[in-house]
């Protein structure tokens, strides 16, 4: 039998208090790719990517050894994050 699954809206974005958890726990499941969350203004999200892969910006818990996706589903532009190692951050 075929199964089908749907998916609820992506939840917003993080908030800063909320990131330090989230920057753990992808470390410790790394290579694992999880959705963090959604915007649906493209060029701020570009901006939080850069910020998160750098560890800036409110996004000081990640950084260097995190890789980030987005995908786009009509306005909502979800953001995923992994931690692919390679940083003792």
């Amino acid at each position: 039998m075929t199964e089908l699954m749907l998916e609820n809206a992506a939840p917003p974005l993080p908030s800063p208090e909320e990131r330090p958890a989230i920057a753990a726990m992808l470390r410790a499941a790394p290579g694992r790719w999880a959705l963090i969350g959604q915007q649906d203004d493209a060029r701020a999200l570009r901006q939080v990517k850069y910020s998160l892969r750098r560890g800036l910006s409110g996004w000081t818990a990640f950084g260097p050894g995190f890789e980030t996706a987005v995908a786009r589903f009509g306005s909502e532009n979800r953001l995923y994050v992994r931690f692919a190692g390679g940083s003792d951050a």
